[in-house]
């Protein structure tokens, strides 16, 4: 079996349509919640005597219905208390038929939930300094005419974007420390609806994997090619295996500004008008992430001298390199306009 579509119940105890693998069992894990899950369970034990698979899903009210900030201490340990209980519980009785677990179900961009207090904006005009070194890169990348970091405002629709990455960064992080040694037992879920998202470029940002590593995406309304488990008004699949024969390589996280970016959406946008399936790979992973592919975009202006070495790896191993840029001198390339002139 190369895929396990999963059923969201409408309610506990309802009836499973043919054609699911497995369901989504959703727990309250909030602040408020009292962590009694007993029904929960019982549905649980049904649908494994059915045999189905379960995939869990724990509402921390992450980010928007948290009561208090993120930097509050006792709600964060009342969240880890959450987890667990979730570990010691439904893990310890039902791991053998189950799927994982999923943190978080919401936007992709989580800059729509985020309050924007003073200490807020300086924490965000602090990243940007992080991030770009200099106010005349960030000019050059978002083509602002800025004079100060400061004068860029997360709240105006010039600024949204950049707003967004700093509030990946910190979602990423909270998703971390909650998850604590977690990645080491299960497998984890973030289930990002992207639908939101305007163009390409936004996609590859908002969803970079590497930002969350310990974490399985779930995509809704992706853009950017196929993630393990994507979802939509009809459930959840979960892909066993990788068929996709074309991946875009991207770079090192800090090297993924807005403007390559860009660039590189010219590949996604011909690949979607073509519906050729596809996916996302990373230059410092490419190796162990090239299985069954047989075609690889790459943009020599973020390439690591590393990056090409493995890349002619790819090419001896029978793969063919798709150039965003100027010509690499690999044994397999061919550049991106002959590429495209096919169709």
């Amino acid at each position: 079996m190369s895929q396990v579509k999963i059923y969201e119940c409408p309610a506990l105890f309802c009836e499973i349509p043919a054609g699911y693998q497995a369901v989504l069992i959703s727990l309250d894990g909030t602040i408020k919640g009292n962590l009694n899950w007993k029904l929960e369970l019982e549905w649980a034990s049904k649908c494994i005597q059915q045999g189905l698979s379960i995939l869990w899903e724990i509402r921390l009210g992450l980010f928007d219905k948290l009561p208090m900030p993120l930097s509050h201490k006792t709600q964060f340990l009342s969240l880890g208390l959450s987890l667990e209980h979730f570990l010691q519980g439904p893990w310890k009785e039902f791991h053998a038929h189950s799927l994982g677990i999923c943190l978080y179900r919401g936007s992709a961009d989580f800059s729509l939930c985020f309050p924007w207090g003073d200490e807020d904006r300086s924490l965000f005009h602090e990243w940007l300094r992080d991030y770009f070194k200099d106010v005349e890169v960030l000019n050059r990348e978002m083509q602002f005419s800025v004079r100060s970091f400061t004068d860029v405002d997360p709240q105006q629709p010039e600024g949204h974007l950049l707003a967004a990455l700093y509030c990946r960064d910190i979602a990423a992080d909270y998703f971390d420390l909650l998850a604590g040694n977690m990645s080491q037992i299960l497998p984890l879920y973030l289930l990002l609806d992207a639908s939101g998202l305007t163009n390409p470029a936004a996609h590859i940002q908002m969803l970079f994997k590497e930002r969350f590593a310990r974490f399985e995406l779930g995509v809704k309304g992706s853009l950017v090619g196929n993630f393990p488990l994507e979802w939509d008004s009809n459930g959840w699949t979960l892909s066993l295996e990788r068929r996709e024969k074309m991946a875009i390589c991207l770079p090192d996280l800090k090297e993924a500004k807005p403007s390559l970016c860009q660039r590189l959406s010219l590949a996604v946008n011909t690949l979607n008008q073509q519906q050729i399936p596809f996916r996302l790979i990373f230059e410092n992973t490419m190796t162990h992430e090239w299985d069954e592919l047989d075609l690889l975009f790459v943009l020599p202006a973020c390439l690591s001298a590393e990056g090409k070495r493995k890349l002619m790896g790819f090419c001896a191993a029978g793969g063919q390199i798709v150039s965003l840029g100027e010509h690499l001198g690999l044994p397999e390339e061919i550049s991106f306009q002959e590429w495209s002139s096919k169709f």
